[in-house]
């Protein structure tokens, strides 16, 4: 899902054909804010707790200063069983000023 302007959202500048067939997936990791895109991360191995750690701690302040919103930001992610570490969570309660938390 993206956010587009009002009545651009079918405009072919904005659109990307899919092929329903074919071999591989791209794993990302990204961040965005009212102010644009952070740090785009492309995944090439097995994502858990160790490597999400790594990409939170090199990507998402870092991504926060360079959009200038610094510290003023919800951090929200899903209950996927790497986002509910321990390492995770206490990295998120020292970290992130807000943490929004997903149902489960």
């Amino acid at each position: 899902m993206v956010w587009r302007r009002r009545n651009e959202e079918l405009n072919p500048k904005n659109l990307v054909g899919t092929v329903k067939y074919g071999v591989g997936s791209v794993l990302v990791w990204w961040c965005m804010s009212a102010t644009g895109l952070g740090n785009l991360v492309f995944i090439d191995s097995i994502m858990n707790h160790a490597l999400y750690l790594n990409i939170l701690r090199d990507n998402l302040k870092l991504s926060a200063q360079n959009l200038g919103i610094g510290n003023n930001f919800v951090f929200y992610q899903d209950n996927d069983p790497k986002n509910t570490a321990l390492n995770i969570r206490l990295r998120c309660l020292y970290n992130c000023p807000q943490n929004l938390k997903t149902q489960p």
